[in-house]
């Protein structure tokens, strides 16, 4: 199998931009805050978190949908209004208060909340993981070993809400380290997920119509957080992999896919390109 596998409609490399907004971008934001006053204005009442409408939380908007400000600014009423549901303002709160307590802003999957998850998969590589390491394009790398990801575990053990909260919990902690990465760099920093698919457990049979649901429910938020990850590169993947990604491929957003490179069972020497491989280690076994 060669290293790098086309899968259609797929690109190879991340599409983005980690600039500091143009001069132009700089007179969209300030329309888009226009066009979001009343919305924004709704969330303050509920979420003090600077995070959340910051210029560059905007900026990820307005890149998230191409420039297009009446766009941008219908998805991000959304936002609010999905925040509002979702108790995020209470999340934000609750990771904030366990870093000022214990000096360290808790990663969700350390925490005791989603332990249950982590005994469910039978091992922390079967949830992501993340040891603030970054790829060469200074993207902060996660990693899942999604092999070991395996949906009928969750399902069986009723604990499909528990994960569904547990991928808000892990999108409003990167909403809170990107926000303070990008404040110090000046740059709008993102993240690089390493998906390794190479254990040859994963299959066909585990994508029941439950799992798929619960897919389908996981996937939702992430249009909410745009611009958020610059690249997703799926490693170790055999034939039946590329099916498996051919399966829940329409259950993720458009602007992800875009994103995604999938690279053969041999990947080691493809991935270096954008990784040094000394970054990786503390993923688990499964890695490298």
């Amino acid at each position: 199998m060669s290293a790098l596998l086309q899968v259609e409609g797929v690109s190879g490399a991340s599409i983005t931009n980690q600039q500091l907004a143009s001069e132009d971008e700089k007179e969209k934001i300030t329309e888009l805050r226009a066009c979001t006053s009343e919305c924004t204005s709704k969330l303050k009442l509920n979420d003090l978190s600077p995070e959340a409408t910051s210029d560059f939380k905007f900026l990820r908007f307005l890149r998230g949908y191409k420039g297009n400000v009446k766009e941008a600014a219908a998805a991000f009423s959304d936002m609010v209004e999905w925040r509002l549901e979702n108790d995020v303002a209470g999340i934000i709160t609750t990771l904030k208060k366990v870093e000022e307590d214990e000096g360290l802003l808790p990663f969700p999957y350390d925490m005791p909340l989603f332990q249950p998850l982590v005994e469910a998969f039978g091992t922390q590589d079967g949830v992501m993981r993340f040891n603030n390491t970054r790829d060469r394009s200074r993207n902060l790398l996660t990693s899942v070993a999604v092999g070991l990801f395996d949906l009928r575990k969750i399902v069986s053990a009723g604990l499909g809400d528990l994960l569904v909260k547990s991928n808000i919990f892990v999108d409003c902690y990167f909403e809170i380290v990107l926000e303070r990465l990008s404040v110090e760099n000046q740059r709008l920093m993102q993240r690089h997920d390493l998906l390794i698919v190479s254990n040859p457990s994963i299959g066909l049979f585990q994508f029941s119509p439950s799992a798929l649901r619960l897919i389908k429910r996981v996937s939702l938020n992430s249009k909410h957080f745009p611009e958020t990850i610059a690249k997703i590169t799926s490693c170790g993947n055999n034939m039946m992999a590329v099916g498996i990604w051919k399966i829940i491929r329409p259950f993720v957003p458009k602007h992800t896919t875009d994103k995604i490179t999938v690279l053969g069972s041999s990947f080691l020497e493809e991935l270096e390109k954008t990784v040094e491989l000394e970054a990786m280690e503390g993923f688990g076994r499964y890695v490298l």
